[in-house]
Parts: C-alpha cells; structure tokens; sequence
C-alpha cells in the first residue's frame, strides 16, 4: 500500500534525504536524456513524494502503481508531437517545479510562492507542457501538499495541480492527455477532476468515454473487497452527465446492490427524471420490511416528476406502506434531501450555507452522504408545490400511522424559510 496517495494523516515536513533524492533524480535525468525514447520509454524521471504518515481511513485507493522513489510500474503513454528541444525544456521545467512542489509539503514562504510561480509559467511557455505533464501522469506518481502548499497551488496534490493545468491549457492536445488519464485515474476523486475538466473543454464531446471509464472504475472497486474505497465522486460525476443521462442511469442502477444509497441518490439526480422508472422498479420490487431507499427518493421526486407523484400516490392510497416506511419517508416529504458530498461540497464552494445537514456514513459499501435540508434552499414556489404533493397524499391516505406523518411533514415544511 502507497501511503503517499490521499493520505489523511499530518503531512511531515520533507527530510534532507529527499531533497538530496532530487538532486540525485536530477542527474539521472541528465544522464538519460540523451539515449530516452530509443526504445520507446520517457527519460522523464518518476518523481520524489514527501514522507507521509500511513493512513488506513483512505488507502491508495486501487492499488496502481508503487513506491515512486523506488520504482514506476505504470507504462508511460506518449502524446506529444513536439519537437525534442521543446519536450526537454518542458521536462526540465517541471523537474524544477517537483522540486517546489516537494518544499510544498511543509511550510510556505514569500521565495517559494516566487518561485512556485515562475516554475509554472516556464512550464507553460516550454512549447510541449501538455506532453511533459502526461509523462509525469503516466508515472503514478503523487505529492501531496500541507495546508499552506494547498493554497498556494490551488488543489491539495500535484496530480490535481497538473490536471487543472491541463484544462487551462486546452487545445486538442491537452484534451487528449485528459481523455487518456480517465482509464488510469488513481481515486475516485481524481476521476471526477478529470471528468470535470474534459467538459469544461468540450461539453457532452467525452460523454461516452467518461461512462465508459466510470463503469470500469466501478468494476474494478467492486472486484478490491478487501480495500475501503469511496466511490462517491464516481457517482457525483454520473449525476451530473446530461449527455447520455440514460447511460448513467443504468450504470448507477447496476450498482445497487454494492452501493444502494450512492445507486439511488444518483439516479434521484439525473437530469430530465431518467432514473424514476429504476426507482419505481426497485420499489414495486422490495420485499416486506426491506430498505424503503427507493420510496424515500420517490418522495423526494414526487414534486418535480409526474411519475415519481403517481408511483407514491399509489403506494398510499393502496395502503401498503408500514410504519417503519412512514418514519423514513416523512422527513423526506418534510423537506429533507439525500444529497452526495460532492455536491454539498460544490455548493459550500458557491457560498451556499450549508446549515441543517447532517453527514452520514453506511459501513456497507464505505458510503458517505448528507441529509437535510437542500444546500441551495427553497424558493416560494418549490415550498409551495411541496406543500401540495403533502396535501394530495393526505387526501388518499388512511388514518393512522399514514395520516399521522403526513401531516407531521405538513408542519415541517411550513416551518421552513424560502430564499430571498
């Protein structure tokens, strides 16, 4: 296990040892240089991670590659059509940056951030950087910044730094880099960086090779038992897919039964309602006094999704639903949403507060959401034909534990404030 990839311990400052490490890298590329790409292999030299603490909350999510220092064992894909001179200049500037980034893993000073900066522009105006980076992406390799290097480089690794690069880059080439690194991606959470920049380059282009690369990234996390790994960012990035929602869709229905919670929240999100009809299924489908996940997410569609509405309408005035459904569907109808850590993350980045929600992590399948409140509020009108849906069902409803919710989740929603 690599304890250099995503670790949540204290990060300790850099020893000597691998600053003197660098130097030594330095050389080996100057010696291989000269005879790199004969055979087809980079001269590009795996880089130096910093000492990190082990930590077992968050291993090296699939096992790719191993010890940087030591050895690369991840094949290095080539791209770059630039010139030698322009690919050298370009290596040899973020070889300079490696090193930065190294200091970056301790405390920040004013000569670093100088320093930091004019190693990026070098980078940038080498004339091949897009090549340079997918080297060093080919690698396997990571560092991972301390709190002040994080700020400093704008993400918390030197994978998410290059990554982000690569989008401000742009151009054919970049793309390129970008679309390949989908398949050797080494989290979840750089998965979803990658996604996310191939769409702010060219939207809905990479769709099919994005679905593709997640449902593999999947089925690889479901074939690792033995090792913990969220895949949450996997399904933030299905939810969010408007091209080829109907795809994702099925890909986040097949994942239910590994992963129920992160299945029915990311069909629940689907743009255009494409996952009720799964929803709908799983509902009719569960058996008395199993999970009511899929009615609950029902409840949380039924004012946006005629479908979602009638589905529910029926299961009321039908009478079929228990107590224990009762419990856990009134606070839904109440107003609170199951919404994935992506995207309450994405929304505290806007400046959405987020008051209300409360974090909650399912042993089963490592899943990690919120619920509560939406991020983004209410608006008058959404309140409004909540309330509505509220006083359908109490119109079809029995007395008793049906009619008792019902009209506690009435209560709960007149309480709630829409947005100015």
């Amino acid at each position: 296990m690599r304890s250099d990839i995503h670790s949540k311990g204290p990060k300790r400052r850099a020893h000597w040892w691998v600053l003197v490490s660098v130097a030594l890298v330095t050389a080996i590329l100057v010696a291989r240089r000269s005879g790199s790409s004969r055979d087809g292999t980079s001269g590009f030299p795996p880089p130096v991670t910093a000492d990190h603490q082990e930590s077992n909350d968050n291993p090296n999510e699939l096992g790719i590659g191993s010890d940087p220092i030591s050895s690369v064992t991840l094949p290095v894909r080539a791209h770059g059509q630039s010139t030698e001179p322009q690919l050298s200049e370009a290596s040899h500037a973020l070889r300079d940056w490696m090193v930065l980034a190294i200091l970056a893993t301790g405390p920040v000073n004013s000569d670093l951030v100088t320093r930091w900066e004019g190693s990026r522009t070098r980078l940038l105006h080498s004339g091949a950087a897009a090549a340079a980076i997918n080297e060093y992406l080919g690698t396997g390799a990571e560092i991972l910044f301390s709190a002040d290097g994080a700020r400093l480089a704008g993400a918390g690794s030197m994978r998410a730094v290059l990554l982000n690069l690569l989008r401000e880059i742009g151009g054919p080439e970049a793309e390129t880099v970008l679309a390949d690194a989908l398949g050797t991606a080494q989290s979840p959470s750089e998965f979803r960086l990658i996604a996310r920049n191939l769409e702010a380059l060219t939207p809905g282009q990479h769709s099919t090779a994005i679905l593709q690369a997640a449902q593999d990234f999947l089925d690889q996390v479901d074939s690792r038992n033995s090792v913990r790994i969220d895949p949450s960012p996997i399904f933030a990035t299905l939810s969010q897919l408007a091209e080829n929602a109907t795809t994702a869709a099925r890909i986040a229905a097949q994942a239910n039964p590994k992963w129920g919670y992160y299945s029915a929240i990311t069909l629940a999100a689907l743009p255009g309602n494409v996952g009720v009809p799964y929803l709908v299924q799983q509902n009719q489908e569960r058996s008395a006094g199993a999970s009511s996940l899929a009615l609950e997410m029902l409840g949380q569609l039924s004012a946006g999704s005629p479908e979602a509405r009638a589905a529910l309408l029926e299961e009321v005035r039908a009478d079929r639903l228990s107590a224990h459904d009762w419990s856990q569907l009134a606070p839904i109808l109440g107003g609170e949403r199951y919404q994935l850590a992506d995207a309450v993350q994405d929304a505290v980045a806007r400046g959405a507060i987020a008051s209300g929600i409360k974090a909650t992590h399912i042993i089963d399948g490592d899943q990690n959401f919120f619920v509560g409140p939406p991020v983004n509020g209410w608006s008058a009108q959404q309140l409004e034909i909540q309330i509505g849906v509220v006083d359908e069902l109490i119109g079809v409803s029995s007395v008793g534990p049906a009619r008792t919710a019902l009209e506690q989740a009435r209560k709960q929603l007149l309480t709630l404030q829409p947005r100015p």
